[in-house]
C-alpha cells in the first residue's frame, strides 16, 4: 500500500472534495437549467390557454351582444312596422268614415235603409219594436215611420255616430244591429286580422 503523508492525503480529500462538488455543481446547473426550461415552456402554454380562453371569451361576449343588438333591430323594426301600418289602415278608415258621412246624404242611403229595414221588420213581426238611430237622422226616422206597421219607438243616440238602426224585439228577445257603425268596426276588426299586424 503506497504511503501517503498527512499533507497528501489532505490535498487528495480537497481535491476529491472539488472535483465531486464541480460535479453536484454542473448536475445542480444542468436540473436548474431544466427546471428552468420547463418552467417557461409552462408560463409560455398558461399564457397562450389563457389568450386563447380570453379571446374565446370575449368571441362569445362579442357574439352576445351581436344577437342582443340584431334582436332589438328585429323588435324595434317590428314595433316601428306595426305603429306605421296601424298608423296607415286609422288613416285609410277615417277616410271611409268619411265617405258613409257623405253617403248618408245621397238617396242611396235611403234606399239602403228601405231594404234593411224590410228585412228587420219580416224578422221581427207581431211585436213592438225599439229602434235607436243617429240623432238628427231625418231620413231614417222618416223612413220607419212610413214603412214600419208594428208598434215603435224611435231613440236617438250620439253612441251612433255615422247612420243605420239598431231595433229590438222583447217579443221575440231579439236584437238585430244595422248601423252603419258596427258593419264599420266588423270591416275594421277583419281586415286588421288580415292584415295580420300582430305576428310579425
Amino acid at each position: 500500500m503506497e504511503y501517503y503523508t498527512n499533507e497528501q492525503l489532505y490535498k487528495y480529500f480537497e481535491d476529491e472534495i472539488e472535483r465531486n462538488a464541480d460535479k453536484q455543481m454542473e448536475a445542480l446547473k444542468a436540473e436548474i437549467a431544466s427546471m428552468k426550461k420547463q418552467a417557461l415552456e409552462k408560463i409560455k402554454t398558461d399564457l397562450s390557454e389563457s389568450s386563447n380562453k380570453e379571446m374565446e371569451t370575449r368571441i362569445k361576449d362579442m357574439k352576445t351582444d351581436h344577437i342582443q343588438a340584431m334582436n332589438r333591430i328585429s323588435y324595434d323594426y317590428s314595433h316601428q312596422l306595426m305603429q306605421k301600418r296601424q298608423e296607415l289602415l286609422e288613416r285609410v278608415f277615417v277616410a271611409v268614415k268619411q265617405k258613409l258621412a257623405d253617403f248618408i246624404i245621397k238617396p242611396e242611403y235611403a234606399d239602403l235603409m228601405k231594404k234593411k229595414l224590410a228585412g228587420t221588420l219580416d224578422k221581427l213581426a207581431g211585436g213592438e219594436i225599439a229602434f235607436t238611430i243617429r240623432k238628427g237622422d231625418k231620413t231614417l226616422k222618416k223612413i220607419i215611420g212610413e214603412t214600419c206597421k208594428e208598434k215603435f219607438v224611435i231613440n236617438e243616440s250620439l253612441e251612433i255616430t255615422i247612420g243605420g238602426f239598431d231595433a229590438i224585439s222583447k217579443k221575440h228577445a231579439m236584437e238585430i244591429d244595422e248601423t252603419l257603425d258596427s258593419a264599420l268596426a266588423d270591416r275594421k276588426e277583419w281586415f286588421y286580422s288580415q292584415a295580420d299586424l300582430f305576428n310579425e
